[in-house]
């Protein structure tokens, strides 16, 4: 994962819970990210 969208996952994590963080990736973005994926990295 490029640093970049590191944090955009973190920015949406963190905005949102990591479910809705999951959906609102994909629908976006096109990527589907784990929401566990995005816990681990907003509470690194």
């Amino acid at each position: 994962m490029s640093p970049l969208l590191k944090d955009i996952v973190s920015y949406v994590g963190q905005s949102e819970c990591y479910e809705s963080s999951s959906e609102v990736i994909e629908k976006t973005m096109g990527l589907r990210i784990d929401d566990n994926k995005i816990h681990r990295l907003c509470n690194d």
